[in-house]
């Protein structure tokens, strides 16, 4: 009995959760290296990408308690198209293709990105 439910269950772990399983309204299958486009919530025409900023390069740090991170934020065009970098659980690594913000990188949600057949 045992051997028959550890398969089962390891098939299940790879399959759960994740940006390419079935969520809500939509089946993602985000491949790395494939690519995808931008899609915005119901009734907007953009999406909002959130990142952390990179810290200057050449700051000495201070001795005072560090300072929160500062958020970054980008609004681009629903339909903007790019590459997936890579998959982390509910988000993807993405590099803008087209558009001014064409080569920028950003984490996105995964319901927010939809697949492009090559």
């Amino acid at each position: 009995m045992r051997r028959l439910l550890l398969p089962f269950l390891l098939i299940s772990m790879m399959v759960g959760g994740g940006c390419s399983q079935p969520v809500g309204h939509g089946l993602w299958n985000l491949k790395v290296g494939g690519k995808a486009r931008l899609i915005a919530e119901p009734g907007e025409a953009e999406v909002k990408l959130t990142d952390l900023a990179t810290p200057a390069a050449g700051r000495r740090s201070s001795r005072k308690a560090p300072a929160q991170p500062k958020i970054e934020t980008t609004t681009v065009a629903a339909g903007t198209t790019g590459v997936v970098l890579a998959v982390d659980g509910d988000d993807a690594r993405f590099q803008i293709a087209d558009g001014p913000h064409a080569g920028s990188i950003h984490w996105v949600e995964c319901k927010r990105l939809e697949p492009i057949a090559d």
